[in-house]
């Protein structure tokens, strides 16, 4: 099984930290508001338009230039200097016309994650401006509601399914009722995930592999004491196949198969400590305005996993080996610590809301190395110095190659702010 390498995070230095922000409050639920919308149902009245054609393929539905998949005159090189090269504005009657950066991509999304894609550009952007600047003032997202492919398609257009002012209310009512979240308010939810395949040859005669599949889910929700309480649920395998290409007594070829399976299952619950600060802010927060940064410091009560090992063989050589020795372990550890990072355009907006998408690999703990799908945890001391929990509890942190096995952490949260 691989095992996980230990690696020390870097040291906090230079952090501004001001005072606290969080103030306890307790959840809106759909009873207490009557049976009102949640911020992903509000959201989700988006989504017919965003995963219509007219948007989606310009959210990473068509690459022009990589592939030429989805693009009607297949791959192009927008480079006119150098031979063959085509102007997009051969076609297209925008001078801008392109794509956005890949971590604006909208394929294959599931709605949670789409929601937390717009959550984070909207509070980076600031709510007002994202209105204003962004889906009414963009030439390339009035191109969209148009629905010919700025000029590009040559049959009738085909026009999303609401019009742009329409489209434009129901994203003002998610970000005035629903608070531009993606969880009630006094929420967090962190999910931890891993799922890699590896194969390779030990010897010339054996194939191996391994196959691991985990998830841990954090959620953290206000009660009516005003505390947080938090729940932590751990599932995972991990199975390890090997195939020894053999002979039997008789030199006739066969094979022995070899199968061991690492089952793990926990978690635990209690109060956690939920802190807010400012923190060190960013060229673009203007704080003459308002504006602030922020950062979300939580500390979960203690966890307990419990761990299963079996396996089998299946001898077709007759060669007498014995099943694999199972065994089951009790593991407690102590409390785990985790740090989101957000900004707050505007002190008329009472909630810290952000949304964060990462993977992580072990040697890019505590750096700036981490992928982002969304531009969340930009210091490499605060967001970026926790190792992922499965990483240390359970789950492989690293290939029989010595790479690193990625491991996915999606954040969403929705908490009151108070001066």
């Amino acid at each position: 099984m691989p095992r996980s390498r230990f690696w020390h995070a870097a040291a906090l230095a230079g952090l501004i930290v001001g005072p606290a922000l969080l103030g306890a409050t307790r959840p809106a639920t759909r009873e207490s508001q009557g049976q009102a919308p949640t911020p992903l149902q509000l959201f989700q009245k988006l989504l017919p338009v965003v995963r219509h054609p007219r948007c989606s393929n310009c959210h990473g539905g068509v690459d022009p230039i990589g592939t030429g998949q989805g693009h009607g005159p297949g791959r192009i090189n927008p480079d006119t200097t150098q031979p063959g090269g085509q102007a997009c504005t051969d076609c297209h009657d925008l001078q801008d016309w392109g794509l956005p950066a890949r971590d604006h991509f909208f394929l294959n999304r599931s709605d949670k994650e789409l929601c937390g894609l717009f959550a984070n550009f909207a509070s980076r952007m600031g709510n007002q401006l994202f209105i204003t600047n962004h889906l009414r003032g963009d030439d390339l997202i009035k191109a969209a509601f148009d629905g010919d492919a700025a000029g590009a398609r040559t049959d009738p257009p085909d026009k999303p399914p609401q019009n742009q002012e329409e489209f434009i209310t129901l994203a003002r009512d998610w970000l005035e009722r629903g608070q531009g979240a993606c969880e009630v308010e006094g929420t967090i939810v962190v999910e931890e995930s891993v799922d890699t395949t590896e194969a390779w040859h030990p010897l010339p005669n054996v194939d191996a592999s391994i196959e691991q599949h985990g998830k841990r889910t954090v959620t953290i929700n206000v009660g009516a004491d005003g505390k947080y309480h938090a729940t932590m649920a751990v599932s995972g395998t991990i199975v390890m196949t090997q195939l020894m290409h053999a002979q039997n007594a008789q030199g006739v070829p066969c094979n022995i198969t070899s199968i061991t399976t690492t089952t793990y299952t926990g978690g635990g619950s209690g109060l956690a400590t939920v802190v807010a600060k400012d923190t060190a802010f960013f060229a673009d927060t203007h704080r003459d305005q308002g504006q602030s940064d922020y950062r979300i410091d939580v500390t979960l009560p203690p966890e307990t996993t419990h761990n299963v090992n079996s396996g089998s063989t299946a001898d077709a050589c007759g060669s007498g080996l014995g099943q694999p020795d199972g065994d089951a372990q009790d593991f407690k550890s102590g409390p785990s610590t985790f740090t989101l990072e957000g900004h707050l355009d505007s002190p008329a907006n009472k909630n810290l809301v952000g949304s964060c998408d990462k993977k992580v690999r072990s040697a890019e703990v505590g750096s700036l190395e981490v992928e982002h799908s969304f531009t969340c945890n930009r210091f490499r001391n605060m967001g970026n110095r926790e190792r992922p929990w499965l990483m240390d509890h359970g789950a492989g942190a690293s290939n029989q190659d010595g790479s690193d096995v990625p491991f996915r952490v999606v954040s969403h949260w929705n908490l009151r702010y108070r001066k």
